[in-house]
């Protein structure tokens, strides 16, 4: 389903496929729409395409995304208070763009491009994907989360 104002993305690509079987149009609920918004600002900026989920279009020998925006409360990706559990962020891939070089964009270009997006959050050093979150802040600055050690990990603090 495509969401007004936003070109180049569908409801779908936001939430899990559970979410979207059971709640169809109505899984919007799900998501805060700054976060659609962003995405939209992401696609128009590097005018090139980029991934949340993709089970909808998942084909054979393609890495499976589903959890990449929303997250049930039940998922077990990511932690309890994980943000992507109140529709607040979601995890990005830019076609023919390495995470480091988008990371490394948007730090550069926060004030002028990002911030008037609504980004408040990344992730700090994540390989392969870039976390966008618009978190509840104080800061006028990018807050950049610490990458989490593998012992938080392993007590769910991530």
């Amino acid at each position: 389903m495509k969401i007004k104002e936003i070109n180049n993305f569908s409801v779908e690509e936001f939430v899990p496929s559970e979410i979207w079987h059971h709640w169809k149009e109505r899984s919007t609920l799900f998501i805060n729409p700054q976060i659609m918004f962003l995405a939209q600002g992401i696609r128009n900026r590097y005018k090139k395409s980029v991934v949340i989920n993709n089970w909808k279009w998942h084909t054979k020998g393609m890495y499976l995304y589903n959890y990449s925006g929303y997250r049930p409360p039940d998922c077990k990706t990511g932690s309890f208070l994980s943000r992507h559990k109140m529709g607040l962020c979601i995890d990005i891939k830019v076609s023919g763009m390495s995470a480091p070089e988008v990371q490394a964009d948007i730090k550069t270009n926060y004030e002028t491009v990002f911030k008037p997006l609504g980004l408040t959050a990344i992730e700090a050093d994540t390989p392969t994907w870039t976390h966008l979150s618009i978190e509840w802040t104080q800061s006028n600055k990018l807050w950049v989360i610490p990458k989490p050690k593998k012992q938080e990990l392993k007590n769910g603090h991530h």
